[in-house]
């Protein structure tokens, strides 16, 4: 089963203990005092741990691949 890590966007209490709940892995960005970091160092951070990166960032940013699309 693969081991989580949630950064800041999505650490919501309820997913958190319902993931545990159901016995998955899960660490969140405020467990491993990570608060307030750049999504590059989350990401690096995860990578680092084995873990998956769980995120949910509001801001939409233009696909860098491609004009106008949002990489849906």
């Amino acid at each position: 089963m693969s081991r989580l890590y949630l950064d800041e966007d999505s650490m919501d209490r309820a997913l958190v203990a319902a993931l545990r709940a159901r016995g998955v892995d899960v660490q969140t960005a405020l467990e491993a005092r990570m608060i307030e970091i750049d999504d590059a160092d989350h990401l690096a951070y995860s990578t680092s741990q084995d873990r998956v990166l769980l995120t949910k960032n509001q801001v939409r940013e233009p696909c860098p691949t491609c004009d106008g699309c949002f990489g849906d």
